[in-house]
């Protein structure tokens, strides 16, 4: 029986084999070991091997069991068995050389060709230590993909010729690429004919948690249109992704929260859409879509895809602040591109917009990069910057844009290593400047960075190159930075006067895995910076740190910008909390900042001057400035102590600032002092601010001293904590002598009269309240984020002047009575302001009474009712004014002025120093406007009875009754007339002052005068001209006020008398009118200047013809007197202005003229100038350039004598002594000496001019007769030279009081001591002399010169020579001369000698000969006579040597 039952199963055995084999032998190459069915249905084969068409391997299953398959079953082409059981199973597909489908496609195609009903179906099927390995042949490098050890669980699998259906329970695999392996897989899984269907699956492995359905259907049971034409269906409702995916290297996400992911798409390959696209997280939340179109076998196709509503926080990444910033704000907006599959490539446009600016990319893909398994190679990229603001990136204030586009170029050599090119030379940067022409190259290779970076534009020249290796252990960084040209200024700064242009080279090399493990070096050389005034070269800066373990040492070393020393343990990242912490600590402010670990560190820095006066040249330091100190994290012993001995700057002046903070256990104290604190405003001195720390808070004491000693203030407060987050004052005590007043703080110990958070984001000020007899000040405020929200301000019984600054050019006086009250929430504001003062004065001009209302309107609460009234002693309304103001930040207003007799008076006080007796009463009416911060005016003003005056130039000006035209921004001046007040001579004004919003102010004026007297000076100490000038011409003013151009043209007119007192050295103080100050006075006594302030320029340029009604003197040596003063006409441009510009240019050509040579208080010669000579000015005044002969008559002659060793000679004989001054006007050449002698017979002159051959013979004789009036045969000063020049002083005064005012009496007195030489034997007495110059009659003149001898022989006789012109025409030029004359020569013992005569001369001035005749046939005659006396003239032009 047994035999039996062992013999059907071997029977059934066989044909079972059979049977399956038989079905697919002659399609599928199937091969096994052992094929075993037991009695109970359970079949077993080992080693089954299923082999492609290639004969190569494509299923092998280990061991196969398959559970409880009925018999018959198989018989009828049926498998059902309960369980199967795969393990060991191996899946390899191939897709061969130029083959379109791959070995398990065909091995499907075939299976379905095969006609049969075959069904297959098992409740339970399950795969372990299952291997899918898949080979592309068409890529010969390509590694192949392997998917191991994955395991399979299945429910009611069921096959047949054209379906496959079953439920996933379980699938598990293991890859080296971690996406692909699998720790959950659920599906129900469906495959048709005609579709594919993933329902229900749930997919899990580390990165990805995925729920939804997946559809692919199609009608055509072709393969290649299957992919063609197919429709598909993909909704993926619940997915998670692990934020871990996105770690790259350092760089994380801040959150270790999933991303929740959802999508829907459907469509054909051809027509592909994205319908919904959601990812939402606390971190990156975005919405977007998309479709696409594949071509045949997806080897073309095009797409387009788009991203909005796109938003990413700031802390996206982990420990990257500054990468946050960059990514938020660059993708905070939408993407939008397309792509286009085209042979083998992808072309990808893409663009980012968002509020930052749009960013644009573009690049060709091979497909081939796709396949992990292949490296890239050459791939390129642009990317394109439109608009990308960098202010949101660096957090900046100013807006910054970055345009350009640059090229990048990215390789792959292995896994993980790769390299990456950049290029461009296009990229521009825009803020409030443009900066064009910046290039970068760079590259990555081997972890190492290199850059090169040019600037070449106007504002920034620089050339750099930078590298960072990150190779090496610990990452090292390196840089050489040449900055050619840096215009400082382009950042909006206003530095070095105006100008600061920055150059020098840095050299980095540092090395550190971050910022707090840094060391190494960094240095700068050749830095130079250029101001408005010079160069500024410094030394060499050197920046060091070094680390010793837990020691750290930072150090620079320069002795002209900063010298520091920090060493510690000490993060540098903790450095400024560690000084907060000290600070909060002392004064009690929580919370601390937050620093890790224990750390202290000791400093010393000294700050230089030098960089700070080459960047601000008004600021001034006494000396540098130090700051010394240590810091501990723990409650240890910190000091800190600052020392700053002077500081002054605008009009700032600190001097002897110590500032020290004392902080341990025990004790928390700080200390400020500051000598002196002085503002034009206000002077403050002995400044003490201390603070010590108690138990319940912190006490404060201030005193100081104001207003030069008068005023003494003395505080004292506490501060408390009410919790973490809050603060308070508590006042103590306090005394107050204000302006002889003395005031007190109400004091309550209970009373917190400021509160306010650590933030100050919220202040209260609780009722504090000044007390002084019946005169009080209440003050209650409440800020929220900075801004006042509520005030309370009662002021009663005040004087101005009490609590109103000092201001130079105003003093206000009145009693002031204020209300106001002020309250702002979100939906409303109200304001309720009421003043009225009493007696009210300005600069002590008397107004009368003023009130003044400011206060909401009742139908609008966002618009206020203003109303204004001056009242005068009569109860006459000066001032009327009404309006209406609109807006919480009162950007609209219109109100309305009527003035009445307006005493304008206090306007002296605005600018003494240029214009001051202001005088004139306005009135008019005048409309002032206000719209969207635009402000404008329209009005007339009449001004009557106005006048002003000038200091500086000492005139004063009347104004006749003009109307004054107010405009929208201008105000208009028609033909204003004003004169002089002493002459009553004038001119005319027309043009306009204009501004923008009452701000930058500015003038265009035009002037025509007409004799206009300018200047009435007299001499003051350092005055560059005094005297007196009249002109005639124009002069126009334009510009804005901060930059004035002064434009002047015109000529001198008569009357003209201006003396310049010439200096050595001048400077430029910055004020309206150019001072010259000289530089050799005593430092000391010198004020701090300020430096000459854009704002405070004045352009002049002054073109002036000048004439011979205009005399000028020169003096050459204001000690002595000497001086050259003449009279001639010439042209001078000036150009003035208040940085420091002073230049002449032009020439004066003299016509007539003295010069006046005074020495050692004794010698005092008027030297006649001859005409033509010149003083020539080419830009620098103090090189002025002069030609100049000078003539000087010896009076009375001098006796040639000792000249001529010839004692016989006993006369003198005419003699003048001719010098010729050129060179510098200040610093003349050494003047060249002639000696003539008019009248003198040739044979004699010739002798004379023999002896005088040698120049140094000539110079001494020529020096002899300015000094003595005599030959001298040595260097002396003989007794004679000395009695004549006394005697000739003595002259001068009787002269003038002989003479008479209209000059046509001119009576001289002299006395002439005669020759004494006992060297020659020589004796000639002395005489008494007379000179008499009048008009007998129109027509008659008298000039003579007598004498009478004294203590000689002669004594009784009367000498001298007299000459009488009669004129015998109308013009003068015919004339009659009868003169009589002593004989030149004189020999001892001879008689006095005359010799008399008569002639006829006639003068006529012309250019050739022609035109003589033409004269003297027409009897025309252009003839004057030139008649000279520079002594008593009034009329002076004069010019000074500061020697």
């Amino acid at each position: 029986m047994t035999l039996l039952i062992l013999g059907i199963l071997l029977f059934f055995q066989t044909k079972i084999t059979e049977r399956v084999i038989s079905l697919y032998k002659n399609d599928i190459n199937i091969d096994y070991d052992a094929f075993e069915i037991d009695i109970f249905g359970e079949t077993n084969i080992e080693n089954l091997l299923i082999k492609d068409h290639h004969n190569d391997t494509i299923i092998y299953v280990k061991e196969l069991r398959v559970l409880k398959t009925p018999f018959f079953e198989l018989l009828e082409n049926k498998i059902n068995p309960n369980r199967i059981n795969l393990v060991g199973l191996k899946i390899k597909v191939v897709k061969y050389l130029n083959e379109p489908k791959n070995s398990f496609l065909s091995l499907l195609e075939r299976v379905k060709k095969k006609n049969n009903n075959f069904l297959f179906f098992s409740n339970f099927f399950r795969v372990k230590k299952g291997t899918f390995i898949f080979v592309d042949q068409n890529f010969k490098n390509k590694e192949p993909f392997v998917i191991n050890d994955f395991s399979f669980v299945s429910d009611n699998l069921s096959f047949s010729k054209n379906s496959i259906s079953f439920r996933i329970d379980s699938l598990l695999t293991s890859s080296k690429e971690k996406l692909l392996n699998i720790d959950y897989f659920k599906s129900d899984f469906i495959y048709q004919s005609n579709k594919i269907i993933l329902d229900n699956f749930e997919f899990k492995n580390q990165f990805f948690k995925i729920k939804g359905k997946f559809d692919i259907s199609n009608n055509n049971l072709s393969y290649k249109e299957f992919l063609n034409s197919s429709f598909i269906k993909i909704d993926i409702n619940e997915s998670k992704i692990n934020p871990t995916l996105f770690d790259f290297n350092e760089f994380k996400l801040n959150s270790k929260q999933d991303l929740n992911v959802k999508l829907n798409a459907s469509g054909s390959i051809n027509d592909f859409k994205i319908n919904k696209f959601e990812v939402n997280h606390p971190l990156i939340n975005m919405r977007g879509n998309s479709f696409f179109s594949l071509g045949n076998e997806f080897k073309s196709g095009k797409g387009k895809f788009f991203i909005n509503d796109l938003y990413v926080e700031d802390d996206l990444i982990d420990n990257s602040s500054n990468l946050n910033s960059i990514i938020s704000s660059c993708l905070n907006g939408t993407i939008g591109g397309k792509f286009k599959l085209e042979k083998n490539s992808l072309e990808i446009e893409a663009d980012l917009k968002s509020q930052n600016g749009n960013i644009n990319i573009l690049s060709i893909v091979p497909v081939d990069y796709f396949d992990r398994n292949n490296f890239i190679d050459n791939l390129n990229f642009d990317i394109g910057f439109d608009s990308i603001k960098l202010s949101s990136y660096l957090d900046l204030n100013e807006n910054i844009k970055f345009n350009g586009n640059v090229n990048f170029n990215f390789s792959e050599k292995e896994k993980d290593v790769f390299d990456l090119n950049w290029s461009s030379n296009d990229i521009i940067i825009n803020s409030s400047n443009h900066y064009p022409n910046i290039s970068i190259d760079g590259y990555i290779n081997n972890r190492r960075v290199f850059n090169t970076l040019n600037i070449k534009n106007k504002i920034l020249e620089l050339k750099s190159d930078f590298k960072i290796d990150f190779s090496a252990d610990i990452p090292e960084y390196s840089a050489a930075i040449n900055v050619l040209n840096f215009d400082i200024n382009s950042l909006g700064y206003n530095l070095g006067g105006g100008k600061a242009i920055l150059s020098g080279v840095s050299l980095v090399n540092m090395k550190g895995k971050d910022f707090n493990s840094l060391v190494g070096s960094v240095n700068f050389s050749s830095m130079k910076l250029v101001n408005n005034l010079k160069e500024i070269n410094f030394n060499p800066v050197f920046i060091n740190q070094k680390i010793n373990f837990n020691n750290r040492e930072f150090r620079i070393d320069n002795n002209d910008l900063i010298q520091a020393k920090i060493e510690g343990s000490f993060k540098n990242e903790d450095i400024i909390p560690l000084i907060k912490n000290t600070f909060f600590k002392v004064y009690e402010i929580s919370p601390l900042n937050t620093v890790l670990d224990k750390q202290f560190l000791s400093f010393e820095v000294k700050v230089y001057d030098k960089p700070l006066k080459a960047l601000y040249p008004n600021i001034t330091f006494g000396s540098n400035i130090r700051l010394i100190g240590n810091l501990s994290s723990e409650n240890i012993k910190s000091k800190i102590k600052i020392q700053l001995p002077l500081f002054n700057y605008d009009d700032f002046v600190f001097k002897d600032l110590v500032y020290d903070l004392d902080f341990n256990k025990s004790n928390k104290k700080s200390q400020l002092k500051i000598s002196e604190l002085n503002h034009k405003l206000y002077k403050i001195n002995n400044l003490k601010l201390s603070s010590l720390s108690l138990n319940k808070g912190v006490l404060f004491e201030s005193n100081f001293q104001g207003n030069e000693g008068n005023d003494i203030y003395d505080f004292k407060f506490f501060k408390i904590n009410d919790d973490e987050n809050n603060q308070s004052i508590i006042h103590k005590e306090s005394r107050i002598s204000h302006r002889n007043s003395l005031w007190e703080l109400e004091s309550n110990p209970d009373k917190k009269i400021i509160q306010f958070d650590n933030n100050l984001n919220k202040v209260l000020i609780n009722n504090l309240k000044l007390i002084s007899n019946d005169r009080f000040i209440n003050i209650y405020a409440l800020l929220n984020n900075k801004s006042i929200s509520e005030l309370n301000l009662n002021i009663k019984n005040v004087n101005l002047n009490e609590f109103i600054p000092l201001y130079p050019n105003f003093k206000f006086k009145g009693l002031t009575d204020l209300d106001v009250f002020y309250k702002k929430n979100l939906k409303k504001t109200s304001l309720n302001l009421n003043s009225n003062i009493k007696d009210f004065k300005i600069n002590n001009s008397y107004f009368g009474q003023l009130n003044f209302n400011l206060s909401n309107n009742v139908n609008n609460n966002d618009s206020y009712s203003l109303n204004l009234s001056v009242l005068d002693n009569k109860r006459k309304k000066t001032i009327q004014s009404y309006g209406e103001v609109y807006g919480d930040k009162m950007n609209f207003f219109d109100i309305d002025f009527d003035i009445n007799d307006l005493d304008i008076s206090f306007l002296s006080k605005l600018s003494e120093k240029s214009i001051n007796e202001i005088e004139g009463l306005v009135s008019g009416d005048l409309r002032l406007i206000k719209n969207n911060n635009k402000i404008s005016h329209k009005g007339i003003l009449n001004l009557r009875n106005g006048k002003l005056s000038i200091p500086y130039l000492n005139v004063k000006y009347s104004i006749d009754n003009s109307l004054v035209n107010f405009n929208k921004n201008n105000i208009v001046f028609k033909d204003i007339i004003f004169s002089d007040t002493k002459k009553n001579k004038g001119g005319l004004l027309n043009g306009k002052i204009y501004h923008n919003d009452l701000k930058e102010w500015g003038v265009d004026f035009k002037i025509n005068s007409k004799n206009l007297l300018v200047v009435d000076k007299k001499l003051e100490e350092l005055d560059v001209f005094f005297g007196k000038g009249y002109f005639s011409g124009d002069v126009t003013l334009k510009g804005l006020t901060k930059n004035v151009e002064i434009n002047v043209n015109g000529i001198t007119e008569n009357n003209t008398s201006i003396i310049i007192p010439w200096l050595d050295n001048y400077e430029v103080e910055d004020d309206l009118i150019v001072n010259f100050l000289d530089k050799n006075r005593n430092q000391n006594n010198v004020k701090f200047l300020n430096s000459i302030d854009e704002s405070r320029g004045v352009d002049v340029k002054l073109e002036l013809d000048v004439n011979n009604s205009a005399e000028i003197e020169i003096v050459l040596d204001k000690d002595s007197g000497s001086s050259i003063i003449g009279k001639g006409d010439g042209t001078l441009v000036m150009e003035i202005d208040t940085k420091g510009k002073f230049n002449i240019w032009g020439d004066f050509t003299a016509s007539e003229g003295l010069y006046n040579f005074k020495n050692i208080g004794l010698i005092d010669k008027k030297l006649l100038l001859s005409s033509g000579g010149t003083i020539v000015w080419d830009g620098n005044p103090l090189d002025a350039k002069m030609d100049f002969d000078a003539t000087y008559e010896v009076p009375g002659g001098a006796n040639p004598a000792i000249l001529l060793d010839n004692p016989s000679f006993n006369k003198k004989i005419p003699t003048e002594v001719k010098i010729h001054l050129e060179g510098k006007l200040l610093k003349p050449d050494d003047p060249v000496f002639e000696i003539n002698f008019p009248n003198t017979s040739g044979t004699a002159e010739s002798e004379l001019n023999y002896r005088l051959t040698d120049p140094q013979i000539r110079q001494l004789q020529s020096l002899s007769l300015l000094s003595q009036g005599i030959f001298i045969n040595e260097v002396g000063v003989s007794m004679q030279g000395i009695t004549n020049n006394l005697y000739q002083k003595a002259s001068d005064v009787f002269t003038n009081l002989l003479g008479d005012d209209n000059e046509k009496l001119k009576i001289g007195v002299n006395y002439l001591q005669g020759d004494k030489s006992a060297l020659l034997d020589v004796a000639k007495e002395d005489r008494l002399g007379f000179t008499l110059s009048t008009k007998i009659s129109e027509k008659i003149l008298l000039n003579g010169k007598i004498g009478v001898p004294i203590g000689g022989l002669e004594q009784t006789l009367i000498v001298g020579n007299v000459q009488m012109d009669f004129l015998l025409n109308d013009e003068g030029s015919l004339k009659a001369k009868v003169f009589s004359k002593e004989n030149e020569f004189r020999y001892i013992g001879d008689e006095l000698g005359y010799t008399q005569g008569l002639g006829i001369s006639y003068d006529v001035d012309f250019n050739n000969f022609k035109s003589l005749i033409n004269k003297i046939r027409n009897k025309e005659s252009d003839l004057k006579i030139i008649k000279t006396d520079f002594n008593n003239n009034p009329n002076k032009i004069n010019f000074i040597n500061k020697n």
